[in-house]
């Protein structure tokens, strides 16, 4: 009686043509683009890899040149649109390396300002503030906080110890008149040298960094 059943031989025909032929078929399907991140959270990586995280400077400052060339990306196709994007964009540039970050950085802050974000108008401030010493100019609001080389001289003493030996100098205390300052959502200079003291002893004081009653 004829055998109908199908040889050994020819499943393993079968099986070996269905190997051969799918890898081919995979190698044809459309890839999927990758997800570019949201400008938010660009922003938000970027916070959570500042001074006081486990990132190093020289990895914090690789990653911020990416996130910038994604940010400057989306400025130039028009996809920076709400007072929140812009406000995002702005802290991005104010991370830079460069006076045109940061000069950019205040005019991003400048428009979510207008867009309707008053927590940007500490950041226009203080991207006014680090454009100026970055060109050789005396910072005005006094929102600059840096390490005083003549206190900061033993490298590991500041990585033990990372806020101890902060100025604000240069800064041209009189030329802001304190209505401004206010609406700017600056602290007076009594609070901005309370916040030296906070320095002096290794304390961030980020609650005190902007005015009462104003974000950033």
């Amino acid at each position: 009686m004829f055998n109908r059943r199908p040889s050994a031989l020819f499943f393993g025909f079968v099986v070996a043509s269905l190997y051969s032929i799918a890898p081919a078929k995979a190698q044809n399907m459309p890839q999927a683009a990758p997800v570019r991140p949201s400008i938010h959270q660009l922003f938000l990586d970027d916070q959570n890899e500042g001074p006081r995280s486990d990132v190093s400077d020289q990895e914090h400052k690789r990653r911020g040149v990416l996130r910038r060339a994604q940010v400057r990306e989306m400025l130039s196709k028009g996809e920076v649109q709400s007072a929140r994007d812009f406000h995002d964009a702005s802290y991005l540039f104010q991370h830079g390396d460069t006076p045109d970050d940061y000069l950019l950085a205040h005019l991003l802050a400048i428009e979510a300002v207008i867009r309707g974000d008053a927590s940007s108008k500490w950041m226009v401030a203080a991207s006014l503030d680090r454009f100026l010493e970055n060109t050789g100019r005396t910072q005005v609001f006094g929102t600059q906080y840096g390490p005083d080389p003549k206190l900061r001289t033993d490298p590991a003493e500041v990585a033990k110890h990372p806020y101890i030996g902060m100025t604000q100098a240069p800064f041209k205390t009189d030329l802001v008149p304190p209505i401004v300052r206010k609406d700017f959502c600056v602290p007076d200079l009594q609070q901005q040298q309370e916040n030296i003291k906070a320095f002096s002893k290794d304390i961030y004081p980020e609650a005190t960094l902007v005015a009462p009653g104003c974000t950033r």
